[in-house]
């Protein structure tokens, strides 16, 4: 029953988004991974340079912990993210380039892989720290446990299908499908954005007809008001079908 309650936080307009985009881009994030490690370590032959890829990914975790969570309770979370995100999407798209056109060293590709992970440590924060805004209080539990989920299910699917691109198309593509991984999140951002819109629009054409309920009469006002307070919304935080 548990389960089943978890699973129906993805029909809702604010949540489902967030958790395809978050898979997205987790998945995205092990393109980076592989194509940075395999064309460092053909080039070099070094374990050594191996691993500076991988530390390279998540060095700003460690660098800018006392700045990144701090951020993410300062500043507007929403625009926090598409930031960051387009920060990295472009970051990548920049590596894609140079290393389509061969321009890229081991150094290179090290010096990218520092910077995109820089980026990413203001985003992990962020969107653990959105969630209470997405959901009703009584389903953040669930809604952490799914988050949690989109990480597991990256393992799996992220290395899987990044051995499957570099294998058959190149190093270059895999770097490609990372870039347009970051816009997932963005994606999920306008969307919520365009229905935060259409409820504002339809709540201010509320005013509209309670003028004209009053001109009718203030038994057809109580009525329409009624009416207009039953469907009113919020924004956010809309209860889980």
């Amino acid at each position: 029953m548990r389960a089943r309650e978890n699973l129906a936080l993805l029909r809702d307009p604010n949540f489902g988004p967030f958790f395809f985009g978050n898979l997205v881009a987790n998945s995205g994030t092990w393109f980076l991974t592989l194509a940075a490690g395999i064309f460092v370590y053909r080039r070099t032959g070094s374990p050594f340079l191996l691993g500076v890829v991988g530390f390279s990914q998540f060095a700003g975790v460690l660098l800018l912990v006392p700045w990144t969570g701090t951020a993410a309770d300062r500043f507007d979370k929403r625009r926090l993210l598409l930031v960051t995100q387009g920060a990295a999407s472009v970051i990548a798209a920049a590596l894609t380039v140079v290393v389509m056109t061969g321009a890229a060293t081991s150094a290179t590709v090290i010096a990218f892989v520092l910077a995109i992970g820089l980026v990413q440590a203001f985003t992990w924060p962020a969107l653990q720290a959105i969630l209470p805004d997405l959901v009703p209080m009584d389903r953040l539990g669930s809604a952490i446990a799914l988050k949690s989920l989109t990480h597991n299910l990256a393992r799996g699917l992220g290395p899987a299908t990044a051995t499957l691109v570099i294998a058959t198309a190149g190093i270059e593509w895999a770097f490609f499908v990372n870039a347009l991984a970051y816009l997932a999140l963005q994606l999920h951002h306008h969307l919520v954005a365009q229905r935060q819109r259409l409820d504002r629009g339809a709540h201010d054409g509320d005013g509209p007809r309670l003028e004209h309920a009053l001109e009718r009469g203030p038994g057809v006002a109580v009525h329409r008001g009624f009416r207009l307070q039953g469907r009113s919304t919020t924004s956010w935080r809309r209860p889980c079908p």
